[in-house]
């Protein structure tokens, strides 16, 4: 299945910023802070399911599955000076460039693998629980995980046979 009816929009800000010290040196950082929204985001299977219910595309709007919010990247270049002497030329012109790079958690996307809906698509998001807080912090405030006790399976409609 592949569709051509989805939606979707990027807004970012990048700063960037260079230096080129006297000698030998470079440093280069840059930052950019963006938000990527859309309706059925393509996962890369063209015979997957994009949407939870095909026919109400906009209950799946949301964050793309590659939408980093924050990205970080520095780099620093060193170059070693170029002599007359042997040890000069052997160590001379070398060049030691460091890359750092941080970024925020993607998104995700919670299925309850079960097809309670109905819609042959096993897309079907869980309902959360009210009062149970999603993040399960036991360890740490800086190690957590989603709840499962957060998350209950949407409840499938009675079936009655026509008559």
């Amino acid at each position: 299945m592949a569709d051509d009816g989805g939606n979707s929009n990027y807004n970012a800000m990048l700063a960037s910023v260079q230096h080129r010290f006297s000698h030998n040196f470079t440093l280069l950082a840059n930052y950019t802070w963006g938000h990527c929204i859309i309706e059925g985001d393509f996962n890369g299977d063209l015979r997957g399911a994009y949407y939870q219910n095909p026919f109400d595309r906009g209950a799946d709007r949301g964050d793309c599955n590659y939408d980093l919010r924050q990205i970080f990247n520095a780099s620093f270049v060193a170059v070693t000076p170029k002599g007359s002497s042997l040890a000069s030329k052997i160590l001379g012109n070398w060049q030691f460039a460091p890359l750092i790079r941080a970024t925020s958690g993607g998104a995700i996307n919670v299925t309850s693998g079960k097809d309670n809906s109905f819609s042959a698509e096993n897309l079907d998001r869980p309902n959360r629980v009210a009062g149970t807080p999603i993040y399960n912090s036991s360890i740490g405030p800086q190690l957590a995980w989603l709840n499962p006790a957060a998350l209950s399976p949407i409840q499938p409609e009675p079936w009655e046979p026509r008559t």
